[in-house]
């Protein structure tokens, strides 16, 4: 495992939660949000890369939604396991026009997202379609949150269902912001056969780059922040096998 210790010195794990003033001093301990608006990979996605392609075949979804619930999982996600302790429903993913429901949060997730903006060609051998990284990078994941604040407040404005399905303006201040990317921008180095040299000098530019974002959605009215950090990524089987 030392070929990925550089997985040490990526992100740290923070919470950075701060309780609103609703909360009693009773339950000063417990944080409440009433919304959760979520950045990341596949690790996070809800179903926003199949609502672009396809719908993902059993056996995905099989031991919790019954079928293909538009997640890389046999079940839940931890996104969802967070949204059910918060007492929330699932998140809709923001690329998915059916059915949405917004009320509570929206996931800006897609797999095979990255924090930099990728490559044109193809780094991850099989996986169709796209042909190549998703093009949907962090950068335009919280562009499409910034535009997502106006709009549902426009269209909230509407009255009857669509204030139903919208967010309240307030929550915008009150949501967690959860931020789970990272991996495919590592993965991509390793399998491009870069040396450890070269993946632990890549490291700051993406941290450089996530951390502007947050900045971003911090200037868009968000003060808490759950931010993931890798998983251990040199235990994934497609790297013990392509780039051992």
């Amino acid at each position: 495992m030392g070929r990925f210790s550089v997985f040490s010195v990526f992100l740290v794990s923070i919470l950075v939660a701060h309780c609103t003033s609703q909360v009693s001093a009773a339950a000063a301990d417990t944080c409440k949000f009433p919304a959760i608006f979520n950045f990341g990979d596949a690790n996070s996605d809800t179903g926003a890369f199949a609502a672009w392609f396809f719908g993902n075949p059993p056996f995905f979804g099989q031991s919790f939604f019954g079928g293909s619930a538009g997640r890389v999982s046999d079940g839940r996600l931890l996104i969802d396991f967070m949204a059910t302790k918060l007492g929330l429903p699932f998140l809709h993913p923001y690329m998915d026009s059916l059915g949405a429901d917004f009320a509570h949060g929206a996931n800006f997730a897609e797999i095979l997202s990255t924090i930099a903006l990728p490559p044109a060609n193809n780094i991850i051998p099989g996986v169709r379609p796209p042909r190549g990284l998703n093009p949907i990078n962090l950068d335009i994941q919280v562009a499409q949150f910034a535009q997502f604040i106006n709009r549902s407040q426009t269209i909230r404005q509407r009255g009857g269902v669509f204030k139903k399905f919208m967010p309240k303006a307030k929550y915008f201040s009150q949501a967690l912001y959860t931020i789970d990317m990272g991996q495919i921008d590592i993965t991509q180095l390793f399998l491009n056969n870069k040396t450890d040299e070269e993946i632990k000098a890549a490291v700051p530019a993406l941290i450089a780059s996530l951390s502007s974002n947050i900045k971003i959605i911090y200037s868009l009215g968000a003060r808490s922040f759950w931010i993931h950090n890798l998983g251990p990524n040199g235990c994934l089987p497609i790297l013990l096998t392509l780039a051992p």
